[in-house]
């Protein structure tokens, strides 16, 4: 959540509205804008008991809530990728101490709609304002879990430049990750979870390497609740292990840089998602993508317009697609330079800061 943070803090700092970021001792924070920023957090992470780190949490919460009510403040915006008890004791002790309360609803992917949904639908009608990246994620609350629509505000995820400290040459970037220098490379990165599509690249990556000998894939990501093993399976069985090096790790902030400046194109080929950090981390790098064609996607690369599409799930389009694009060093430039102009012009943290604000002076 750095990247999102603090570009969001700084966003609306600079839109005029006074802010605190309360966070954990974890946040890697700027000098500049360290007095914004207060680690009431500690504990909640590592190997500890869980009892104990969900103590360490509601501590901090109530330390962060109070702080925030004796500095003045008057609305507490939170950031929810779940929902549950936790959530809801932070709504409602929030709303006690008489904050508005906004909440970020950065994963509406779990919500199935039906009576499991109960406990999500009460957190964010208990918010005063429930803020989505994107209309595929407000469509999606208003059918799932009956919310009116004009109380849901479509606010875009921000770019990542003012966060790339680094950009390695691509020699540099391939030799740091000991993968080949001469190859074109594909780059497979984040999380690795069944809706990625990680299998659909697999079959398709045979036929792009009988096409193109010169393409190599990276894959780069942590597995969660998935089996690597059947993904393992598919490179082995398929004689593929020369032409695709693993990284299936937490792959750590300073590393980052070395994996997308060293890709030559950069695939996503997901079954579904609402929102995507590393679409637009990708874009913000300067790589081109290739995407599968589902709405979370082309809301942000438009038609084919600042990147390129595949059908979802079909492994034949997509080794067709990355074939053409990596025997056409135009087109990547041409998508890459398209995707830098794309998260300068809507995906700015100056313009998101400047929406969130309103929406802020609004209630």
């Amino acid at each position: 959540m750095n990247y999102y943070d603090l570009g969001l803090l700084k966003g609306v700092i600079d839109a005029g509205t006074d802010a605190l970021l309360y966070t954990s001792e974890e946040t890697n924070v700027s000098p500049e804008m360290s007095c914004f920023v207060r680690r009431y957090f500690r504990g909640v992470w590592g190997p500890k008991n869980k009892l104990f780190r969900a103590s360490r949490f509601v501590f901090g919460m109530v330390k962060s809530l109070l702080h925030a009510r004796f500095s003045r403040c008057n609305i507490v915006h939170y950031h929810f990728f779940h929902y549950g008890i936790m959530e809801l004791f932070m709504v409602l002790v929030a709303r006690l101490l008489l904050f508005k309360v906004v909440v970020t609803a950065h994963d509406v992917e779990s919500f199935k709609g039906g009576q499991k949904d109960w406990l999500a639908e009460i957190i964010l009608k208990v918010a005063s304002v429930v803020i989505v990246h994107n209309q595929i994620s407000k469509k999606s609350l208003v059918e799932k879990l009956s919310l009116t629509e004009s109380y849901i505000y479509v606010i875009p995820h921000g770019n990542y430049f003012d966060f790339i400290e680094r950009r390695p040459t691509k020699t540099a970037a391939r030799e740091a990750l000991g993968i080949p220098k001469d190859k074109m490379v594909v780059l497979f990165f984040g999380q690795i979870k069944r809706v990625k599509g990680l299998e659909v690249l697999l079959n398709a990556w045979g036929e792009v390497v009988a096409n193109e000998p010169t393409a190599h894939l990276v894959i780069a990501g942590k597995v969660w609740k998935d089996d690597f093993s059947v993904y393992q399976d598919l490179i082995d069985d398929s004689l593929l292990s020369d032409s695709v090096s693993t990284f299936v790790r937490y792959i750590r902030d300073e590393e980052v840089a070395d994996f997308y400046c060293s890709a030559d194109l950069v695939v996503l080929p997901y079954h579904q998602i609402f929102q995507s950090g590393v679409l637009l981390m990708a874009m913000s790098y300067g790589v081109p993508v290739l995407v599968s064609d589902i709405a979370g996607m082309m809301e942000v690369i438009g038609n084919d317009e600042f990147g390129l599409s595949f059908e979802k799930g079909c492994p034949k389009d997509l080794a067709v697609k990355t074939r053409n694009l990596l025997k056409s060093p135009d087109s990547l430039d041409r998508y890459a330079d398209l995707g830098i102009k794309r998260m300068n012009e809507s995906y700015s943290w100056g313009n998101i800061g400047r929406l969130t604000a309103e929406l802020f002076r609004s209630l």
